[in-house]
């Protein structure tokens, strides 16, 4: 059962939701869990992304993200 807040929207996401949301296969995102500041939760064998640290993460990556022509 997936967690909403107020306003309906997802709380977190599971690994395989994240991964499908970024278009990633699970082993990739499983790399990207562990990279340094990517905000992921180990709670247990689980692994929970908070939705709103999910989108500022990749606001974040994408203006740090230089783009050569």
């Amino acid at each position: 059962m997936q967690k909403k807040d107020n306003t309906g929207e997802q709380l977190v996401y599971s690994l395989a939701e994240a991964a499908d949301i970024l278009g990633f296969s699970k082993p990739t995102m499983v790399k990207i869990v562990h990279m340094d500041g990517f905000p992921a939760l180990r709670v247990g064998k689980r692994w929970l992304i908070p939705a709103q640290s999910l989108n500022a993460w990749l606001v974040n990556a994408a203006s740090a993200q230089k783009v050569f022509e």
